[in-house]
């Protein structure tokens, strides 16, 4: 099961990849300098983009049952090693270039999270959260993101988005753990919609696509993605442990999540001074 759940994180963040270079070359192309709001209701009424909207729902749904299967630590960080094909498709279809230090941030960003995932305990713990606490989980994740995509402008956002894709997450798992332990049922869907997994998730997820969109304007895909990858990656290793009682790693493996953690912190740091992409015609 757990190696099942790795193979379907991996295949969950090939498709999100391929998703997004096709939405940024779609955002690209938009006139003007929108707001990511606005830049979103834009994106939403092209095909190729809503296309590349249903592959990021299929590689939701493979994220979903992977989380069901493997802990939150270990799914996080493989999901996000297929970005770093990002790289490969800037350069030769969005016509992006990169600088040493930058490629270095997306190399320690996404290394980071690989090393999270080995040091990762192989239990997936199932413990439902309180409504209380998954609001407080997605109050604090949007005002925390907003607060940082303000502040930080550009550099800012694809950490933004990563804040937001860790309270998705979470809102993922508990999806998939309730179906999982309650099957496929239309009462299963009702008991769901009483709670705040299926709004959350929706909400924040408008709301992450917007500033990704905005993001993939100012900034190189695949740094977007090492940023939103290291800030998810941490945060769902935290998650896991404080939210869910997963094992925390110990001996060697402790000392090799801290290394992770200070790698793609460092990562995300190098690839936030990444110069503008160039834009396609």
């Amino acid at each position: 099961m757990f190696l099942a759940g790795c193979l379907l994180a991996v295949l969950s963040g090939l498709a999100n990849t391929g998703a997004a270079g096709l939405q940024k070359r779609e955002g690209l192309t938009v006139a003007g300098n929108p707001g990511p709001l606005r830049l979103l209701l834009t994106l939403i009424r092209r095909p190729w983009w809503c296309a590349a909207l249903l592959v990021s729902v299929v590689a939701w749904v493979a994220e979903a049952a992977a989380l069901v299967l493997a802990p939150l630590a270990a799914v996080a960080p493989l999901r996000s090693a297929g970005k770093s094909l990002l790289v490969g498709v800037g350069i030769r279809w969005l016509g992006e270039t990169f600088d040493r230090a930058e490629l270095l941030g997306v190399v320690l960003a996404l290394g980071g999270a690989g090393l999270a995932a080995a040091t990762a305990v192989p239990v997936a713990v199932h413990q439902p959260l309180g409504n209380l606490t998954l609001l407080a989980v997605g109050g604090i994740a949007l005002g925390a993101a907003l607060a940082l995509a303000l502040l930080a402008r550009a550099p800012g956002y694809g950490a933004a988005v990563g804040i937001l894709f860790t309270a998705t997450a979470i809102y993922t798992k508990e999806i998939g753990d309730r179906f999982a332990h309650e099957g496929l049922h239309l009462a299963t869907l009702v008991a769901l919609l009483e709670t705040p997994d299926i709004w959350g998730l929706i909400a924040l997820s408008a709301v992450a696509q917007g500033l990704l969109q905005r993001a993939f304007r100012e900034v190189n895909a695949a740094s977007v993605a090492a940023a939103n990858a290291a800030v998810s990656t941490v945060g769902l290793v935290l998650a896991g442990v404080l939210l869910y009682g997963q094992p925390f790693p110990r001996g060697l493996a402790a000392a090799g999540l801290g290394v992770a953690i200070a790698l793609a912190t460092i990562g995300a740091l190098l690839v936030a001074r990444a110069a503008p992409p160039a834009v396609v015609d």
